[in-house]
Parts: C-alpha cells; sequence; structure tokens
C-alpha cells in the first residue's frame, strides 16, 4: 500500500488514504481521546433511540451490572418527546464538534444540557457509563 493523501489538524486528528494492493482504496482515521471519548458515548443513546439490544456484547456474568448502568440511561432517553429529543441531538452535536475544536487547539464553546432533558443524558455521565461498560466487555 502507499499514501495516497494525508490531512493533519494539529497533530492531533490525522486521515490517511491508501491505495491498496487488491485497487479498492482505503482509509485510517485517527484522532483525539476526547473526540473518540464523545463519539463512544453517544452511542448508548443512539442505540437506545434504535431500540437496539446490548446484552450480547456482554459476556453473560456482567449483563446484570451493564443492565444497571445502561436501563436509566435508555429510559430516559426513549422517553424523550420528539421536541425534547431535537434538542438533545443538538446538544450532542455541539459536544462533538467542541471535543474536534479542542482537539485542534481552538478554544471551545460553552455547551451545556438543555433543562428539559435529564441529567443521565449529559455527555460526562455517558462518558463515565462507557468507560464502566469496557471494563464489562
Amino acid at each position: 500500500m502507499r499514501a495516497r493523501s494525508v490531512s493533519f489538524a494539529v497533530q492531533a486528528y490525522c486521515l490517511i488514504w491508501l491505495d491498496s494492493n487488491s485497487g479498492c482504496p482505503e482509509f485510517s482515521e485517527f484522532c483525539s481521546t476526547k473526540v473518540l471519548d464523545v463519539a463512544n458515548a453517544e452511542h448508548i443513546p443512539y442505540d437506545a433511540f434504535l431500540g437496539k439490544p446490548y446484552m450480547g456484547a456482554f459476556p453473560e456474568q456482567n449483563i446484570s451490572a451493564a443492565s444497571n448502568i445502561l436501563a436509566p440511561i435508555r429510559a430516559d432517553a426513549q422517553g424523550l418527546t420528539n421536541d425534547q429529543r431535537a434538542l438533545y441531538m443538538d446538544y450532542l452535536n455541539k459536544t462533538y464538534v467542541n471535543a474536534r475544536l479542542i482537539e485542534q487547539g481552538l478554544p471551545p464553546f460553552e455547551v451545556s444540557l438543555p433543562s428539559q432533558i435529564p441529567a443521565s443524558l449529559d455527555i460526562d455521565n455517558l462518558i463515565q457509563a462507557n468507560r464502566q461498560l469496557q471494563q464489562l466487555r
């Protein structure tokens, strides 16, 4: 393989396009841990919105512990009205944008969870929950 193009943003983010021997273009993306933390944590409410099951992601002996972490978050996410969900999706988008700004060495802007949204859905809570869940996998 050989690198076709490389994009950098303040040494914290890198996207490399590769030409593979098979002729199919491939890419590798590298980002900071802050962006990765936010991106991984966002999957908890997204999966709840989709009703995606999670039990298969954990060994049987850890399903109860995972459920104790996920059940209140999933219930709060699934209980959002359409208006609340729109506000929440905007909030998640802004937290991701902020993580990218920080990654690039730019100043972030103020982002706070809308008052109509349950505290369990705050991004810091989701990041903490995701870290706990990783230990159970």
